[in-house]
This record gives C-alpha cells, sequence and structure tokens, in this order.
C-alpha cells in the first residue's frame, strides 16, 4: 500500500491569516482532524492538527484554575 491508496485529493486549506477559531470550525465542519497551512504562493507552511488545539483560549479550551489554588 502507498501514500496515494489513502490519501485525500479534496483537501481543506487554511492560510497563516485564518483563525484558530475559524480552523477549528473548519475541522468540525469537515470532520478532519488537520488542516495543512498554505501561503498566498500555495506552499504548504505548516499543519494545524486537532492536537494542537487542545488547552487553547481562542477557541475556550484552556486549563481552568481549580478554585482553591
Amino acid at each position: 500500500m502507498r501514500a496515494m491508496d489513502i490519501m485525500t485529493t479534496d483537501v481543506i486549506t487554511a492560510t497563516p491569516d485564518t483563525s484558530v477559531r475559524d480552523i477549528a470550525s473548519l475541522m468540525l465542519k469537515h470532520h478532519i482532524s488537520g488542516v495543512p497551512i498554505l501561503n498566498h504562493a500555495g506552499h504548504l507552511v505548516g499543519i494545524v492538527s486537532d492536537g494542537g488545539l487542545y488547552r487553547r483560549a481562542e477557541v475556550g479550551t484552556e486549563p481552568r484554575r481549580r478554585s482553591w489554588l
């Protein structure tokens, strides 16, 4: 088996200027776990994965301080 046998060809992408909240919305809407980030020339500059969204203030998942602290 090769990558081409299982890869996705209709890829959902974002730009470096896309907000974290918008990327999270894209991932939920399309049931995907990662979004490639492309620059203005269409070159890959990074990837945002679902793991990168955990504990983020931008999406309301930041850790809560315990009341006794």
